[in-house]
């Protein structure tokens, strides 16, 4: 499954899947994009990169809640990389707890980041996007966005905004379908955050005694999966499932 040549934005690519996804596009011939808030992260994903033998990874500072920084880093992602290749919207706000349980701040920082992020990220690339002779743009959802999520204890304002990324991307593909462009949108369950670099990612460590099946591992391996399908097949919506008996 190689991506040799191809050019990948990856948000939110200091931590988690997006790091773990900057890892394996490396190894797969790409060249990773790191995008995210947090500079000391994303230069440890760059050293992480390097020390697998492969080029430095550029980095971009853009924090998805702040529009302004979105324009700006994805101005300077054109002005160095015209044409991109890959889109992944993963970078994403988590609140716990129910509605009375955060603050109004915390609630429109959240919003801000899932929905006007995506949407903004998504707009402000599309330009250096529609150079690719075969652009994709991957979008993290969640299961908690889908019509049928099960009830579990995550924050209604969280899922509202979950669903806002649903109701984008669906729009957006037949918007870009037209020309060419691949949207697709992931909805995995919760996963255990393994990294290529640590054992666990081979040993699967943690998924009977955390009571999880998946790891960050399944997740990636879905979306290498959908993005190396000829291009005449769109994978536009993956949920994913935790196949335990429970």
């Amino acid at each position: 499954m190689s991506f040799a040549g191809k050019t990948v934005a990856i948000t939110g690519a200091g931590r988690g899947l997006g790091r773990a996804l900057a890892l394996l596009f490396a190894d797969r011939g790409a060249t990773p994009i790191l995008i995210g808030r947090g500079e000391a992260a994303l230069r440890e994903t760059a050293a992480a990169i390097e020390r697998r033998g492969h080029p430095a990874a550029p980095w971009f500072l853009a924090d998805s809640a702040a529009p302004d920084q979105i324009e700006r880093g994805c101005a300077a992602i054109i002005g160095r990389h015209p044409a991109l290749d890959i889109l992944l919207n993963n970078a994403a706000t988590w609140l716990p707890g129910n509605l009375d349980a955060l603050g109004a701040p915390e609630i429109a920082a959240a919003v801000a980041a899932n929905v006007t992020g995506t949407v903004l990220m998504t707009k402000f690339l599309l330009p250096a996007l529609r150079r690719s002779a075969g652009a994709d743009i991957v979008t993290m959802i969640s299961t908690s966005g889908t019509p049928a999520a099960p009830f579990v204890s995550r924050h209604s304002a969280f899922d509202a905004t979950r669903h806002a990324q649903h109701g984008f991307v669906e729009t957006l593909r037949q918007e870009l379908k037209p020309e060419g462009i691949r949207v697709i949108a992931i909805y995995p369950p919760d996963f255990v955050g393994t990294q290529p670099d640590e054992p666990s990612w081979e040993r699967a460590e943690g998924r009977r005694d955390s009571g999880l099946c998946l790891t960050a591992r399944d997740v990636a391996e879905t979306i290498l999966f959908a993005l190396s399908r000829p291009r005449i097949a769109t994978l536009a919506s993956i949920v994913l499932d935790n196949n335990r008996p429970d």
